[in-house]
Parts: C-alpha cells; sequence; structure tokens
C-alpha cells in the first residue's frame, strides 16, 4: 500500500515510496512468495504489481552476525550497520525501513534497556540520513499475550523500546472468550476461514490520543480492516453483567 500510495486499514499514505525489509529470521524466497499471494488478493493491475514488486526490496541476512549493536567488554555499541545504510541509499531514499525480528539485530538481553536504547538510537541515526520511517518487528510478552494487553509496554523486555520510539503499535489475536469483552464492530464477523485481530494504535506521538482500535480480519491473504465500535460506559457494563449472567 505504501508503494501504490493507496489507504492502509482506512488511512491515507501520507508518503508512498519504496520499502527496504531487512529480514533475519524468514528467507527472502518466502517473504516473496508472501507478497505475491498478497498481490493476487488484491487484483491489482499489471502495472500495479510491477510497481510494488519494484518497490519491496528484502535483504535478507538470515545466518548472518549483522546486527545493529553487539556487546564489547560489557558495553552496548553500535556497529557501522546503521550508518551503512544511511550511506547506501541517501541518494535513493525509502519511506519505510524495517526489520524483522528486533530480537536479532540487538547486543544481548542481559542488559535489556542498554541494549533496547541502543536499537533505538541506531534508528534515529537512520531516521536521520534518510529521512524515512524505521520500524522493528518485534514479539510480544508471553504474559502480555495470554492477558491480550494492548498497552505500549506489551513487547517482550523493558520498557525502553517503548519509552524511545515515536510509534508503537501492537497486535493481537482475538478470540471469542477474551476477558477484556472487546466485541467485533459492525461488518467484521467472525468465520472458520478467517481469523480476526486487534491493532492498537498504543503510543503515536504526534496524533490525537486514545486513537480507536483497528480490527483486521485475515482470510486467506486477503485482509480487511474495520474501526473499533465506541461503547459508552454504560454499554461496557452491561455487557460484563450479561457475561456473568451467562
Amino acid at each position: 500500500m505504501i508503494a501504490l500510495g493507496a489507504p492502509l486499514w482506512g488511512l491515507r499514505i501520507e508518503q508512498s515510496g519504496w520499502t527496504l525489509f531487512v529480514t533475519a529470521e524468514d528467507r527472502r524466497e518466502r517473504l516473496l512468495a508472501r507478497l505475491r499471494e498478497i498481490v493476487a488478493a488484491l487484483k491489482l493491475s499489471e502495472a500495479q504489481r510491477r510497481r510494488v514488486f519494484d518497490s519491496v526490496i528484502i535483504w535478507d541476512i538470515c545466518g548472518s552476525s549483522l546486527k545493529l549493536a553487539q556487546l564489547i567488554q560489557g558495553n552496548v555499541v553500535l556497529t557501522r550497520l546503521a550508518d551503512d545504510l544511511g550511506r547506501a541509499y541517501r541518494d535513493d531514499r525509502p519511506a519505510v525501513v524495517t526489520f524483522d525480528p528486533l530480537v536479532s539485530f540487538g547486543a544481548s538481553e542481559q542488559a535489556v534497556n542498554d541494549n533496547e536504547q541502543a536499537l533505538i538510537t541506531s534508528a534515529r541515526r537512520i531516521v536521520r540520513t534518510l529521512d524515512c520511517c524505521v520500524r522493528f518487528v518485534h514479539h510480544t510478552g508471553q504474559a502480555n499475550a495470554r492477558a491480550t494487553t494492548l498497552d505500549p509496554y506489551s513487547g517482550r523486555g523493558g520498557s525502553a523500546l517503548a519509552d524511545g520510539s515515536r510509534m508503537t503499535t501492537v497486535l493481537q489475536a482475538w478470540n471469542p472468550d477474551d476477558e477484556s469483552h472487546r466485541r467485533p464492530p459492525p461488518g467484521c464477523k467472525p468465520d472458520p476461514e478467517s481469523s480476526l485481530m486487534i491493532l492498537a494504535r498504543a503510543k503515536l506521538s504526534y496524533a490525537p490520543p486514545n486513537l480507536p482500535e483497528l480490527w483486521i480480519k485475515r482470510t486467506g491473504y486477503a485482509f480487511e480492516s474495520f474501526v473499533e465500535l465506541k461503547r459508552s460506559p454504560e454499554e461496557a457494563a452491561a455487557d460484563q453483567a450479561d457475561q456473568l449472567e451467562h
């Protein structure tokens, strides 16, 4: 959607362009296969298809030792990777640089917050050079996943990552037994062939607070989005009373 400048999850793309996806987990072939299926589900024109495949560049470093930060004599220090990326692409700047997964690019989880702050600093160096968005794909903490929390500190590890980020979104799978009593908005109906996820915009430094949650319905490689329906306190209390009665 960023390559095409088309709306994503019902939101306008402010700056279209190409994406650099740095993967240390899934091989390039697998990601290209996923992208092919997503493009097919979107039913794009041939010109749009070419634009997408030309605009999503995948750098596969699976199995390599490339990192943004490393541990030297007990200290977390930055590597050259962030600055090398800045020099490599300053004449053809991407709109987005994505690192997946975050844990593969850090120094050590023994010094959790020092490590996370080093990763944030690396991202800021890339932003300063390329004036683009830098995204880290991070795992949800085990306890947070079980509790289906959607706050900025739902990620695995410490608090420095959420504190240093300008944007934090949390994606959680939804199930009908969710103890938070969240219910899909109108039009977003669960069915056996699909899965539902909640995308919470937990922290957006340059946006109004308390943005509604986005619901994403996935059927194969086709995705639909819906906006949370705000309920009054009285309606929420009534839902909880119904749950207790049942």
